[in-house]
């Protein structure tokens, strides 16, 4: 994908799905990267985020960590979204999982991110107000600090609950 796709396509790509603010500068990075030699591994998809974060930041840091996280993680959580079409696939079976439930059912729904956890909300607000169903949880449950510090992943993980009329 990263040797085929457009610098426009990229960048879309990064900022639609990671949320990433360098998205233009990353994915020219990579097609002048590509133009030398083929990306065919993670190591060297890392090297030049973290160059672009490097020169944009005016840094000489190995890792010039932002708001707390590695520089390279929205690009490639923006990858996964794209290849794995997960925002598309949360979409088809919300409206699935609901018709499956009996009256007085409960959907729960775990979101890792923000592009996730939107969907899940809006849907959940629109089947309210057409008396689909109950919102059980008026904002999502999140981790509290034990379960972080036992689960440093659970820090992004939130849950909603509806259950159905």
């Amino acid at each position: 994908m990263l040797n085929k796709t457009s610098v426009k396509e990229l960048a879309e790509i990064f900022k639609n799905y990671g949320e990433e603010n360098l998205s233009l500068e990353i994915a020219q990075a990579i097609a002048d990267a590509r133009r030398v030699e083929p990306l065919s591994k993670t190591g060297q998809l890392v090297e030049i985020i973290l160059k672009t974060y490097r020169t944009k930041l005016k840094t000489d840091k190995e890792i010039p960590w932002v708001g707390g996280l590695h520089p390279a993680t929205k690009v490639f959580q923006a990858l996964r979204i794209a290849v794995n079409q997960e925002l598309a696939v949360i979409e088809q079976v919300l409206p699935t999982a609901l018709k499956l439930l009996a009256p007085g059912g409960r959907l729960a729904v775990i979101t890792f991110h923000s592009l996730e956890d939107r969907i899940v909300k809006h849907g959940f607000k629109e089947w309210s107000a057409h008396n689909l169903c109950e919102i059980i949880t008026k904002k999502p449950i999140i981790c509290g600090p034990a379960e972080y510090e036992a689960n440093p992943r659970a820090r992004s993980a939130k849950l909603r609950v509806v259950q159905k009329l």
